[in-house]
């Protein structure tokens, strides 16, 4: 008998060391979780000695999965995104015994940034069974957007494309990250840099002086480009809002 309050998605996901070979998953990601399989066709329009087309069955262009996750702002679920959308093979610098710096420097040269990809392991069960099981590899982040409004926490949205799922046996014994910390919006800020040379080092916009901020990457599914939006909108009353 089913022992969920609620149906259970889970995405659990590994980073690959060579791209495209399915890797065991390493980590739960908290969040809401939704995927579609993908699969398009191609049906000839040309007459083959009748008067109607017959396209018959067709043939495959392409499989693929699209994975979308929506989740609270933090500093180790943010790291998937970036490492598999902005640039990959980023390590963190420690500044002090707790803290690390991630510092993600946009491909100007050739304007292609050589990515991370990760395996996804998705799963639908009801606490007891597994009803649903798939896996996909090569899994490059499309978009992602952080959005903040103040005395609230921050949200990410972030969405995957991978290539076809298959059958999977998730696995096991995996968990969450335990030091899992949201981050609070009022202490957030936004930098404008006047150099490459000096980054974060001057604040253009403090997050105090706005009610709320939204920054979004997109990619497309080549991977060879990608924009950024920034939208910021301050308080109709900004002397009601302290530091």
């Amino acid at each position: 008998m089913a022992t969920a309050i609620r149906s259970l998605s889970k995405v659990q996901v590994g980073m690959e060391s060579t791209k495209g070979t399915i890797v065991p998953a390493t980590r739960v990601l908290a969040g809401n979780w939704s995927w579609s399989e993908e699969q398009e066709f191609y049906r000839s329009p040309y007459p083959a000695g009748f008067r109607a087309n017959v396209g018959g069955a067709g043939v495959i262009l392409r499989k693929g999965v699209v994975l979308d996750g929506e989740m609270d702002l933090s500093a180790e679920q943010i790291l998937w995104p970036l490492l598999t959308g902005i640039k990959g093979a980023v390590t963190g610098g420690v500044t002090d015994t707790s803290a690390y710096i991630w510092t993600f420097t946009p491909e100007l040269a050739t304007g292609i940034p050589t990515l991370d990809a990760l395996t996804a392991e998705m799963i639908l069960a009801d606490g007891s069974t597994n009803h649903y099981a798939r896996e996909a590899g090569y899994g490059v982040c499309r978009s992602f957007k952080m959005a903040w409004a103040f005395n609230q926490v921050a949200k990410l949205n972030a969405q995957w494309f991978l290539r076809a799922s298959q059958t999977s046996t998730p696995t096991g014994a995996l968990t969450a990250y335990t030091s899992l910390e949201p981050l609070v919006a009022n202490l957030l800020s936004v930098y404008l840099d006047t150099s490459w040379a000096g980054l974060g080092g001057y604040v253009t916009n403090r997050f105090d002086a706005m009610a709320s901020f939204i920054c979004a990457q997109r990619r497309s599914r080549r991977g060879d480009r990608a924009r950024a939006r920034l939208h910021a909108r301050r308080p109709e009353r900004p002397g009601l809002h302290g530091a």
